[in-house]
């Protein structure tokens, strides 16, 4: 039950913001725990990692809560390609038991930056400069790693429709 309860409180979440498409400030108040397969070097490894991820989820018996979502510490802008840090991750109950290879963490920041982009997975980076000018313009900093949840199954959705939320965490 409390399962189902957490499904319609992210859905419910996620049909809030589809409607939102310019960046916002707003009070987090919610968190999610997480399984992830910790990253390290070229963003091109991410179907393969992602295919790593779901069958170790599977091969756990892990029940997930959505979609998918990247978690990425530090960015090409920062360090050279095969220093780049992220997780590939599902969220999943905060009372599941999460085993090697995966790690289990908790994504939990009280005030974040976020905006919805919408068009190819590959494209969201587009995203970024306007979202970061838009921090800094209204006087924030970034204070934590940036998550991107992917909202659609390209599988079922024309790249043009897809949504990714990115979200930041900030600081005055």
């Amino acid at each position: 039950m409390k399962r189902s309860g957490y499904a319609l409180m992210l859905f419910c979440l996620v049909a809030g913001l589809h409607a939102q498409q310019e960046p916002r400030i707003r009070d987090s108040g919610e968190n999610f725990t997480y399984a992830a397969l910790e990253c390290l070097g070229s963003y091109a490894q991410i179907p393969q990692k992602l295919g790593e991820l779901m069958a170790e989820v599977q091969k756990q018996g892990l029940q997930m809560e959505s979609g998918p979502s990247m978690i990425y510490y530090n960015s090409p802008a920062q360090v050279k390609p095969e220093e780049l840090r992220w997780d590939v991750c599902l969220p999943v109950h905060s009372l599941e038991k999460v085993a090697a290879p995966l790690k289990k963490g908790e994504y939990k920041y009280p005030l974040v930056a976020e905006v919805i982009y919408k068009g190819a997975y590959d494209s969201v980076s587009s995203a970024y400069p306007p979202l970061m000018e838009f921090i800094a313009r209204n006087g924030y900093t970034v204070c934590g790693p940036i998550c991107e949840s992917y909202m659609d199954d390209p599988a079922d959705t024309k790249p043009a429709d897809c949504r990714t939320l990115i979200v930041v965490p900030v600081r005055k």
